[in-house]
């Protein structure tokens, strides 16, 4: 049995998240219906929903993301920035996706009844640090926009833009204030991070969530902090107002100041603990 963690990357892929969150009681939000990608998975889904999500479990920033929708004689299938096909069977589609993922372990998921933005998709992402005194620190949120007939969020894959998450609100929910939605995605974020700590001591978490009608909270994907880096700060400070870019890089920068002063200090300790033998 594989580990949750990955003992290489210091991350969870999304299939474990998916499982790790879904076991839990989280009421804040809604999960989309997922599992991994098999032939009898695919016709199962499909029998259900009109359109499926297909992902990697280990890639980030959009890449592999893959949509199918049922047509009137077939299957499409869009692979965000690669290409655009029909097939006239499940099992067509079936073996062309397994050659573009290349037999690695992918998660097929229901498209979730999200809204869109100016008939683009969108989501908030929810940004938390830990503080320095290892509590969680919800320190702000934004809209993703993707770019026109984009799939994905991603602002650089599908040359979208970044908003305000009360200004995007305002529009879809003008009588639901920003601080209705505010309280649940802190509530539904703090949650997950308690979650993600029983399994390991990450330092960033960017969670992004969805939004149906009706104003409930989908969750789309976890992100968190690992050897390649983490989730990415430098999104706020495309925003006009600049405060939760410098809360996010002010504490940054103290966390990196106390590693480094408890790395020191521990290296002083061990040399006094060397000539004292």
């Amino acid at each position: 049995m594989a580990p949750i963690v990955d003992p290489e990357r210091f991350f969870i892929n999304k299939w474990e998240m998916y499982k790790i969150l879904k076991t839990s009681t989280i009421k804040e939000f809604n999960f989309p219906e997922t599992d991994v990608l098999s032939i009898e998975s695919l016709n199962r889904m499909l029998n259900r929903y009109l359109c499926l999500y297909v992902k990697s479990v280990s890639t980030w920033g959009g890449e592999k993301i893959g949509k199918i929708e049922k047509q009137e004689n077939g299957y499409g299938l869009i692979i965000q920035s690669i290409t655009n096909n029909s097939y006239a069977s499940i099992d067509d589609l079936y073996k062309d996706l397994r050659h573009f993922y290349n037999d690695g372990t992918t998660i097929t998921q229901q498209q979730a009844p999200l809204l869109h933005y100016q008939n683009r998709v969108f989501d908030i992402r929810s940004h938390l640090q830990r503080e320095l005194d290892e509590t969680w620190v919800y320190e702000g949120d934004l809209v993703r926009v993707g770019g026109t007939d984009s799939i994905v969020s991603n602002i650089e894959i599908s040359n979208g833009m970044v908003m305000p998450t009360n200004e995007i609100l305002a529009v879809l929910f003008p009588q639901k204030p920003y601080e209705f939605f505010l309280n649940k995605m802190k509530s539904a974020s703090k949650t997950i991070c308690g979650i993600l700590d029983k399994y390991h001591y990450f330092m960033e978490v960017g969670i992004d969530y969805g939004l149906d009608d009706t104003g409930n909270l989908w969750l789309i994907e976890v992100n968190t902090d690992d050897v390649f880096g983490g989730p990415e700060q430098k999104l706020f400070s495309m925003l006009p107002d600049k405060s939760i870019y410098d809360r996010l890089t002010n504490r940054s920068q103290k966390i990196h100041e106390q590693w480094l002063h408890y790395i020191f200090e521990s290296y002083e300790e061990l040399l006094k603990n060397q000539s004292n033998n």
